[in-house]
């Protein structure tokens, strides 16, 4: 996880837009999931954590197939890795490892 550290953790919460109905502030309990309140923000930690472990998953098996398969599969490859790069990016690298461990 200290490696991973400066990576760009959990883009997700930049884009999510409430209208102006919900303090910015309030989403960092969502953001953490000792700090949240209510069960639903806990809901959304896990479906992030969920994206984020896909995300992860995506990109082991697109380094697979890029090492042992390109002449099989190469464009499944790199969309694998693109989707997951995205993913990664989008929802945080570190998100899912702490319920992991």
């Amino acid at each position: 996880m200290i490696i991973l550290d400066p990576l760009p953790d959990r883009l997700i919460f930049n884009f999510i837009n409430f209208h102006g109905y919900i303090d910015p502030y309030v989403m960092n309990r969502i953001m953490d999931l000792n700090s949240a309140l209510y069960p639903h923000e806990q809901t959304i930690y896990y479906c992030i954590a969920i994206a984020s472990f896909s995300g992860f998953i995506e990109l082991i098996i697109s380094i697979w197939y890029l090492i042992h398969g390109i002449s099989y599969h190469p464009k499944m490859a790199f969309s694998l890795l693109i989707t997951g790069l995205i993913t990664e990016t989008s929802t945080g690298f570190t998100t899912y490892l702490p319920l992991i461990l």
